[in-house]
């Protein structure tokens, strides 16, 4: 299945972002399986077989996931409202109102989760998404391998 991701920074970057995410989403299980195989890929050379390994346990993490249901939350809401903003027809009194709506549910996803951060949250409880087990750093861990990529690309340069 191919899904057509379109121009994400264009003048409707809202609806391009949703949808970009929303691949990411739709394709989740397919991206970690490719990114699982091209990472034992002997047709590879090593620095790029450790990048999609890299790839695939970021995309694996349970922080990752629930940023994704965060973000599929937020960007649909958002995308909802640049698409009504658009229309002709609207006048300044309704632009208002949708944009206060819109800012209520944004600010109500502080406290309530959205239907993308409820599934995550109950994949991150179960470990479990999409068929993909997920697998958690430890905190030192992440930040001792920030520091590392940090220092690796100002030795490399």
């Amino acid at each position: 299945m191919f899904l057509k991701v379109g121009r994400v920074l264009d003048v409707r970057w809202v609806a391009s972002s949703s949808r970009a995410v929303k691949v990411v989403w739709k394709m989740y299980e397919g991206l970690c399986n490719h990114f699982l195989n091209a990472s034992s890929d002997p047709n590879r050379d090593s620095k790029t077989r450790a990048k999609y390994s890299g790839l695939r346990k970021r995309l694996a993490s349970p922080e990752f996931l629930l940023d994704l249901g965060l973000m599929c939350d937020c960007l649909n809401e958002l995308s909802v409202l640049s698409n009504i903003l658009q229309k002709r027809s609207l006048t300044l009194i309704q632009a208002h109102q949708h944009i206060n709506r819109s800012i209520r549910v944004l600010t109500s996803l502080k406290d309530l989760k959205g239907e993308y951060l409820t599934k995550t949250t109950n994949a991150t409880n179960n470990m479990n998404f999409q068929n993909i087990t997920l697998e958690k750093e430890e905190r030192g861990k992440r930040k001792k391998k920030h520091l590392e990529n940090i220092i690796d690309y100002n030795n490399y340069y």
